[in-house]
């Protein structure tokens, strides 16, 4: 991740040049002021001294000296000034951005690499390591990957008077759940298994110790849409699951049918070796993650009514990746999702035709609303347990001293205190990319408006997707748009209302009273041809989400645990993975996830909601775009990942009891 703070060095130039100066001073030119006429009775002081003993010899120089200091210090207070300022300015500069002694210690500390015992709990041998990058083994993973992509279960958008109506295939989720069936059969053998809301499934494994709270892996099923104006662009047909080249390609293979077939591998594989948990073992993969996660509420809420409220240790849900920057190697663990909110803002005028240019037409209101949005974009911050600034502090505290993108006075202003921290902020907030992972973002999405060149549209509509930040909410969103509006409402005269489809309320926000001619924007004719002339409705979509808590990181046992396993099974001098960086360590890091995952809807279960996924995010490509695919090497490294993550906790510590867990929740 570049992080360009070079600007940092004129920014703080620049507001330190001269302060305390006044816009006049400070554009006066470097030059000496005019001498001012020596006051009358100095000189008659300096006579009156004639009468008075002679001073010692050596005094005859210092008032000539002393003179000239005085002259020096009256005629050019203001450089003195300037200097002693500018001076303050930089030491208090190199003690915030240097000392940052306002930024907590121990920032990024790495647990160990883990690794499971010699031999399972049942006294199995475990399969080897090695037996998972074999390229027979991989061959197989892959296989079944491609098998997989080649059913289309895909999921569409329904969106109201967005034109978005198209019908999600589900049997196409029932022939895919029979190809699980009949090449897991261990699993849907051993586990109890059922499924909610039609088409996602949930996986039960009993373990043997009541006491360990149960472990949960979840992915979901659907993939994305595929464009019909991208179609022509895929090197082989998106639904093929094509292996070649070293990769298998299709849509699903990054995002997430990799994660949740790399699951099931890795249990089956467990279970062939004859693998009896200690520790209870739930599998979840809902059918609509990429539109509403009904599937993923219905599993919530499965899995609440049947005693596991507030009682499993920790949910791993697909997420961010390993990624290779900065001459080393970070795995972005989503410790916490931003919320998320559909607006769908609809102006209503009159139709007709085209040949009378309207003063107001819908889609030139929708439109000046749309750019007026984009323009008051939401503020950006960060706090110190922001999961987005401790993953900056572990790229300072960790990347290498060859990686030039992170100089030393970069990672001394991201390990500064507040005083640093705005600057931090500004400088990122230049990076759309960086400005989303510390600010609510506001996209319009889908637009609507006209059906014919030579017809006025009676409406036009806009959807707007917005990503909440940790900090804001859906309150905060809502309030920031209807706010825009009525500022707005000024120059168009039009009725407002707000509705909310979770709860089916509408509201008047603007409501122009016809029977009384009192509005004092206007009058006769005009007022009535106002209050005609159109509305302006802001209506809030179904599927809002508050952004999500954030679990704990570093010093927690199920993030150390991740930790710790994933640089036993990813740091290359373990089990030869081969990339480029010049640093082969890997370090975990917390992240903030943007993006919107089936683990929001979990929360109810445990504190511990990771979102991970564990490929190289260079092997990784297309997620929602063209040319899908997926390294072999790397997924066979992901399915080797949830084979020991499984396997170390099911030897871990025991956990929390009960209200131990409910105490913490509370707190």
């Amino acid at each position: 991740m570049e992080l360009n703070l070079f600007s940092y060095t004129s920014v703080a130039r620049d507001d330190s040049a001269q302060p305390g100066q006044s816009a006049r001073s400070s554009h006066l030119p470097l030059r000496e002021a005019p001498a001012r006429p020596e006051p009358a009775q100095s000189q008659e002081s300096t006579e009156s001294t004639d009468d008075l003993d002679p001073p010692p010899t050596y005094n005859s120089i210092v008032p000539p000296f002393a003179i000239a200091c005085s002259r020096f210090v009256a005629h050019r207070r203001w450089i003195i000034n300037l200097v002693v300022t500018a001076g303050v300015f930089v030491f208090l500069t190199v003690m915030f951005v240097r000392t940052g002694s306002s930024g907590p210690a121990n920032h990024c500390t790495q647990p160990p690499p883990m690794s499971p015992s010699t031999n399972t709990s049942s006294g199995h041998q475990p399969w080897s390591a090695q037996v998972f990058t074999d390229p027979e083994w991989q061959n197989l993973f892959a296989k079944r990957l491609g098998q997989a992509i080649s059913f289309q279960t895909v999921s569409y958008d329904s969106v109201a008077g967005a034109g978005l109506s198209n019908p999600t295939n589900y049997s196409e989720f029932d022939r895919f759940h029979q190809f699980l069936q009949s090449s897991y059969p261990r699993i849907h053998d051993k586990f109890a298994w059922t499924k909610v809301a039609n088409y996602s499934l949930v996986y039960i494994l009993k373990g043997s110790d009541p006491l360990l709270k149960p472990m949960m892996l979840s992915a979901h099923q659907d993939v994305a849409p595929v464009s019909p104006t991208s179609a022509g662009q895929w090197f082989y047909p998106p639904f093929s699951g094509t292996i070649t080249s070293g990769y298998i390609w299709g849509r699903g293979a990054s995002d997430a049918k990799n994660s949740m077939m790399a699951m099931l591998e890795a249990i089956e594989s467990l279970l062939t070796t004859g693998f009896e948990p200690r520790r209870t073992i739930i599998m979840a993969f809902g059918h609509d993650e990429e539109t509403e996660s009904a599937g993923a509420q219905a599993i919530a809420a499965y899995l609440e009514a049947n005693g596991y409220l507030g009682n499993v240790e920790f949910v791993l849900n697909d997420g961010s990746m390993i990624r290779p920057e900065l001459d080393t190697n970070f795995a972005s663990i989503g410790t916490a999702e931003k919320g998320y909110m559909d607006i769908q803002i609809t102006v209503r005028t009159p139709g007709g035709s085209s040949v009378v240019m309207p003063i107001r037409s819908s889609i030139a209101v929708l439109s000046a609303i749309i750019g007026q949005l984009q323009i008051t974009r939401f503020t950006p911050k960060l706090h110190d347990l922001d999961p987005f600034m401790v993953q900056l502090r572990c790229y300072a505290e960790h990347a290498p001293p060859s990686a030039v993108e992170l100089s030393q006075d970069r990672r001394n202003l991201i390990m500064g205190g507040s005083f640093s921290r705005t600057f931090l902020i500004k400088i990122l907030s230049e990076s759309p990319v960086l400005y989303s992972m510390m600010a609510t973002t506001e996209t319009a999405t889908v637009i609507q408006g006209g059906h014919k060149s030579n017809t006025l549209p009676d409406q036009a509509s806009a959807v707007l997707n917005h990503r909440i930040a940790s900090f804001d909410s859906s309150t905060s969103v809502r309030k920031h748009i209807v706010d825009t509006v009525r500022r707005m409402e000024e120059a168009f005269g039009f009725e407002i209302f707000l509705y909310d489809e979770n709860t089916n309320i509408r509201t008047a926000i603007r409501k122009v009273d016809t029977a009384s001619h009192g509005d004092p924007k206007f009058s006769g004719a005009q007022y009535f041809e106002a209050i005609s002339f159109g509305e302006i409705e802001v209506r809030v979509l179904r599927g809002t989400v508050e952004p999500s808590v954030v679990s704990d990181s570093f010093g927690s046992e199920p993030f150390d645990v991740l930790v710790g396993t994933i640089r036993h099974v990813f740091e290359p001098r373990r089990h030869g993975s081969y990339h480029p960086m010049p640093d082969q360590r890997v370090y975990g890091t917390p992240t903030l996830e943007p993006g919107s995952t089936d683990a929001k809807w979990y929360r109810n279960l445990t504190s511990n909601i990771f979102r991970f996924s564990p490929f190289f995010s260079n092997e990784t490509f297309g997620s929602h775009d063209v040319n899908e695919r997926i390294g072999q090497h790397t997924y066979s490294l992901g399915v080797l990942f949830y084979h020991e993550l499984v396997r170390n906790f099911d030897e871990g510590k025991r956990s929390r009891t009960r209200s131990q867990h409910d105490s913490r929740t509370q707190a």
